[in-house]
């Protein structure tokens, strides 16, 4: 099958990339409670009508059986199609077109897991604005499988809900660049509730130091002041002591501590409180276990000695191990910072009311499955300008592990855990592995799956992946925005040294979307994330408005791997590193990935450190060439660390590690014509340039001869860019993509 991405680039018509045989090779679906829209032309008159997609899938799986038949075409009619469960798709639904029907109106169908909340009613003593109803059947309690309601849509009305600034975690961001209707600001149908939540008051806060910015003291209801104390790390000792009972009220609610940046910058972990008891005056908090072991374990990882010398050095001023905030907090759901906001508590969802709302208006929330979930074996599907939304399918905070994370959305739980990535056990320990944030469309180990022109929103988890051993899969001309996770994933963590190639994440590619406002939740996320993969392009895309990296590729920190012939080019990506985490970068890499480019992209307005070009721990063989930097002055605009990091075992150093081992020569980096204005190459306080190379390794003492930096063109503040310079930031970005017709 064509690449559409390929076709796109090549100047073909996308028309003739799609194969379905005449009417009789056709299927059409249209949901149940609204009758089909006449299509813009009669092709489709005389094809049956089906109102589910499960019996459109098994009616196409018999036409399929048919020789005339090799390919079946299925449309959907535009409206809300709604999955009670996921739409599985197996080898029996290979060679299948997907699509939306074309109207004179231009509606587009939706396949959807919403599910209305219904049944409001005033809850005048908790708060004259806060109201409740029953959180819907199947979504109140979480399973192995599932976390328990935990995201919430309210319609958004113009005249009370004004459009707010695009917000990406704590940061709001108020520039937008151009881009399809509502990809920054997000669906203007419906707008992402927050749960309610105490934030820690800022003089107790250890802002002072990247590895410590928990909070001492929390403002509870009628102006009474919590501070919490860090309980040990003896076994059975509570996480935090209380000084206010005010915890006690907690019992059977599940509140969640939320921590950013502790023990290592670039990682938002959470922990469910298990249990709280009287303490005195107070009440001893416990959270669940493993999770707060894990926790203080990853707090410790990157200091030596024990126990937790970091942390103990930094409790009294409000780092080391305390949380950010607290969320899910029913008991402040009444406080005026969390107007519009909701909580859940006994079967019930709370809400407050807007600042200009008299009543509750439509919400919605998310059944947690996925939307489509495609096995291996699938292959040649394709998936034309349709819209995904309302899944809650995503990570298990509230389970015993919590969300403990390590990097880019990766997070521990048991080695035996349904979500574990196979294999990652092995770089932690037998009894624990490493799980992702999962998609509401998903393909494991598929080949040549096509999304063009599709929209992905209202999502609790990430939207596509293309998981381990998937080959020749596009995406393109496609929407991804208020995603709790990632934008789009391809690969996994688990296969560094798959020799099989057919086994391998191949010639997979991500052109012309726009991504805005993903990480919306799980604030470590990158927009884009690649695990092991080869031959991957990346390539004009526009990526903003995220907390984290706008893109990470690979894994390892130095681990060989079959990773390579990877390939970034063309993209816009802008306002990223602009959340509460530190250490990601718009652009970056991990790992040698030999063959790989970094080229004529246009990258700027990154918020936060380190590197906007960042290549990381172990990264090599990269030629980063031709792109613009700028707008970053936080930054530094290059920073490549390729040497093998530190890795610490029980404490020390183990400079023969197996898992992480140390290259004979150092990898080499190249990086060459970039352009960068004054503000970003220029450290604003030292004066100094903000290059950053760390290229030496424990055998290699002169490794930066091999990390090189050449024709680097510094831009002064009010000078013109170069012509060059102009036409790589003029290229970059979406290309037009032409919307693909079937055939007649």
């Amino acid at each position: 099958m064509v690449n559409f991405a390929t076709a796109a680039l090549l100047g073909l018509s996308a028309a003739v990339l799609t194969d379905a045989g005449p009417a009789l090779c056709a299927l059409r679906v249209c949901p149940s409670h609204s009758p089909p829209i006449t299509p813009v032309n009669g092709s489709l008159s005389n094809v049956k009508d089906f109102t589910s997609l499960h019996d459109a899938r098994d009616a196409a799986r018999g036409l399929r059986r048919q020789p005339e038949c090799p390919t079946v075409e299925v449309t959907l009619c535009s409206g809300v199609h709604t999955l009670a469960t996921p739409l599985l798709l197996t080898l029996e639904d290979s060679n299948t077109v997907w699509r939306s029907e074309a109207t004179v109106s231009g509606a587009t169908a939706t396949i959807s897991a919403g599910v209305s909340v219904e049944g409001w009613v005033p809850e005048k003593e908790i708060g004259p604005r806060v109201h409740s109803a029953p959180i819907p059947p199947g979504l109140g309690q979480k399973t192995p499988e599932s976390a328990a309601f935990r995201h919430m849509w309210a319609a958004n009305i113009p005249d009370l809900n004004p459009p707010a600034a695009p917000s990406v975690g704590s940061v709001t961001v108020a520039a937008v660049s151009p881009g399809p209707a509502g990809v920054h600001a997000g669906d203007t149908t419906w707008r992402r509730l927050q749960r309610a939540s105490i934030e820690g008051i800022p003089e107790t806060c250890g802002t002072f130091t990247d590895y410590a910015s928990g909070c001492m003291s929390f403002r509870l209801p009628n102006d009474e002041t919590m501070t919490l104390t860090w309980g040990g790390n003896a076994t059975g000792a509570p996480a935090f002591i209380s000084d206010s009972a005010h915890p006690l009220t907690w019992q059977s609610k599940p509140v969640e501590f939320v921590f950013s940046r502790v023990g290592v910058p670039w990682i938002e972990s959470r922990c469910e409180v298990a249990s709280v008891t009287p303490h005195g005056d107070g009440a001893a908090i416990y959270l669940a276990q493993p999770c707060w072991d894990w926790f203080m374990a990853r707090g410790c990882m990157s200091h030596a000695g024990s126990p937790c010398p970091h942390a103990l050095r930094n409790a009294s001023v409000g780092g080391g191990l305390h949380p950010r905030r607290i969320e899910n907090f029913n008991g402040v759901i009444g406080m005026a910072e969390n107007a519009g906001r909701f909580a859940t508590a006994d079967g019930k969802v709370f809400y407050v009311l807007g600042e200009r709302e008299d009543e509750v208006p439509p919400t919605m929330a998310a059944a947690p499955h996925a939307l489509i979930e495609g096995v291996e074996g699938l292959a040649n599907v394709q998936f034309i300008n349709i819209t995904f939304e309302f899944s809650a399918r995503g990570p298990r905070p509230d389970s015993d592990t919590g969300h403990m994370e390590t990097q880019t959305g990766y997070h521990a739980c048991y080695a035996n855990d349904t979500q574990a990535v196979p294999g990652t056990n092995s770089t932690h320990s037998p009894d624990r592995g490493l799980a992702d944030i999962p998609a509401a469309v998903h393909f494991a180990a598929a080949r040549d799956i096509t999304v063009i022109n599709c929209t992905f929103r209202h999502l609790g988890g990430s939207g596509l992946w293309f998981d381990h051993g998937s080959q020749g899969s596009t995406v393109s001309g496609s929407v991804f925005s208020d995603l709790s996770g990632a934008g789009v994933m391809v690969g996994g963590i688990g296969d560094p040294t798959e020799a099989d190639p057919e086994a391998q994440t191949a010639n997979n590619s991500i052109v012309g979307n726009w991504v805005a406002n993903v990480s919306q939740e799980y604030h470590g996320t990158a927009a884009l994330v690649v695990g092991y993969a080869r031959s991957t392009v990346i390539s004009h895309n526009e990526v903003g408005f995220v907390s984290y990296s706008g893109l990470s590729l690979s894994w390892g920190w130095g681990a060989a791997s079959y990773a390579g012939d990877n390939h970034v080019v063309g993209n816009h990506i802008h306002h990223t590193m602009c959340g509460e985490l530190l250490d990601g970068g718009s652009i970056y890499t991990l790992g040698p990935q030999p063959g790989s480019t970094v080229h004529d992209n246009y990258v700027h307005s990154q918020c936060k450190k380190y590197g906007v070009l960042y290549h990381d721990g172990g990264s090599g063989w990269w030629h980063t060439y031709n792109n613009v930097v700028a707008d970053s002055p936080n930054s530094v605009w290059l920073l490549i660390n390729s040497y093998n990091p530190p890795f610490f075992t029980n404490g020390s150093f183990d400079p023969g590690s197996t898992q992480f081992p140390n290259w004979d020569f150092q990898p080499p980096n190249r990086v060459e014509n970039i352009y960068v204005d004054n503000s970003t190459f220029f450290d604003p306080v030292t004066g100094q340039n903000t290059t950053m190379l760390h290229c030496d390794s424990p055998r290699v003492k002169d490794g930066d001869v091999n990390c090189t930096a050449t024709r680097i063109t510094v831009v002064g503040d009010r000078e013109p860019w170069p012509p060059n310079a102009q036409s790589i930031m003029d290229a970059a970005g979406p290309i037009t993509l032409p919307r693909p017709s079937r055939q007649t």
